[in-house]
């Protein structure tokens, strides 16, 4: 079946099984502006095609209209996340409407996204290519972990700290990273903070970073410790 006829198919088992636009777009995991493309084009991408085809074979091992069950949040990059004026457009508004994919996690909320880490500017803790499910518009706490994005739309992972007057954005590197204080009434040093609350990584691609930065999980020196310990040489 070629990709033309295949969302055919598509569009036809949708009006069969009288599914909303919405509950197919969270079944494939697409935005509905994907989908939208999909119908006025009537062709699709290779990675288009390869959704649909997991999605037939999830039918047929399990059929189920319950998807609205599942929870499913959009993908931005965190080069759309530093973009967005959330002073007239909330964050999640514009994750679900430029959003090209969605994954789940277990621990989500409404209102959540997802980042996605391109490069190393978060590296080692979440390498090139992370998912990071994130919280806008949550009461922090300090030690809590976040993404911020700062005046000058850079986007940082750091963890946050307050007191009465002041709060903290301190780095994981406590060696090489950078600490930031903002006084609580400055309305413009940080245009947006929020909460990590689960993360999607490569444990290689985190272990790789961690070695490229210096932080090294000293495997034989701990060996030797234990042996040491045991009374073996």
């Amino acid at each position: 079946m070629n990709r033309t006829d295949l969302l055919k198919a598509l569009f036809e088992w949708q009006e069969e099984n009288c599914w909303t636009d919405s509950k197919i777009c969270r079944a494939l995991r697409i935005s509905k502006n994907t989908y939208v493309n999909w119908k006025k084009r009537g062709t699709i991408t290779l990675k288009g095609a390869a959704k649909i085809k997991q999605f037939f074979e999830s039918q047929q091992e399990n059929p189920s209209n319950g998807l609205e069950d599942v929870p499913v949040f959009p993908i931005i990059s965190d080069a759309a996340a530093a973009s967005v004026n959330t002073a007239y457009q909330p964050i999640t508004d514009f994750a679900r409407k430029y959003a090209e994919e969605y994954t789940s996690f277990t621990k989500g909320r409404q209102g959540d996204f997802v980042i996605k880490v391109s490069g190393d500017s978060m590296a080692p803790w979440y390498p090139d290519g992370t998912l990071l499910l994130v919280r806008p518009n949550s009461v922090l706490r300090n030690g809590d972990r976040v993404i911020a994005v700062l005046a000058d739309n850079s986007i940082l992972f750091k963890v946050f700290a307050e007191d009465d007057t002041s709060f903290y954005l301190f780095s994981e590197n406590r060696k090489e990273g950078k600490d930031f204080m903002f006084a609580k009434n400055d309305f413009n040093g940080v245009r947006a903070l929020y909460l990590v609350v689960q993360s999607m990584r490569d444990e290689r691609a985190l272990d790789s970073a961690r070695e490229q930065q210096g932080i090294h999980s000293d495997i034989m020196s701990r060996i030797r410790k234990v042996k040491q310990a045991y009374n073996v040489e």
